[in-house]
C-alpha cells in the first residue's frame, strides 16, 4: 500500500516498486544566484475586462519564465479558495472569467527582461486602473 501522506509527513520513505508515480517539483528559488526577490500582492475582479487582461498578461510572463523561476505566483486564491501555484503554471489551466483572484507576484531582479515596450505600457495602464 502506498500512502502519499506518510511520505510527505516523513513517517515513511519507501516508494512503490510498481506503477507510475507522477509529481511536480516546485523550487521557490531562482536557478541563478545573486538575485533579489520582490513580492507584490494583487487582488483582481475577473469580471472587470481591464483587470482580467492584467491577470492574463501576468500569467503569460509566469509561463514564459516558469522554468528559470524568475517570475511566479504564490499564495494563489480564487474566491477565497486556495489554488496550488503549480496548477497556475500548467498550460491547460484557464483563468476564470468571474470571481476574485488573489496572489503574490514574485519577481527576481535581473538584467534580462525582454518584454516588448507596448506590452509593458499595457501592463502599467492595467495595474494603474486596478488601484483607482
Amino acid at each position: 500500500r502506498f500512502d502519499l501522506q506518510e511520505i510527505v509527513s516523513g513517517n515513511n520513505n519507501r516508494l512503490p516498486s510498481r506503477g507510475i508515480l507522477e509529481f511536480d517539483i516546485v523550487m521557490l528559488a531562482p536557478q541563478r544566484g545573486n538575485l533579489v526577490m520582490k513580492q507584490d500582492h494583487y487582488i483582481f475582479d475577473l469580471e472587470d475586462p481591464v483587470e482580467f487582461e492584467c491577470v492574463n498578461l501576468m500569467r503569460q510572463r509566469v509561463m514564459k519564465y516558469r522554468l528559470s523561476q524568475e517570475e511566479f505566483w504564490m499564495h494563489v486564491r480564487f474566491n477565497d479558495h486556495v489554488i496550488p501555484a503549480s496548477m497556475v503554471w500548467r498550460a491547460m489551466w484557464q483563468i476564470p472569467t468571474k470571481g476574485v483572484l488573489e496572489f503574490d507576484y514574485v519577481t527576481f531582479e535581473t538584467d534580462r527582461r525582454d518584454m516588448p515596450r507596448n506590452t509593458f505600457k499595457l501592463l502599467v495602464i492595467a495595474l494603474k486602473a486596478v488601484n483607482d
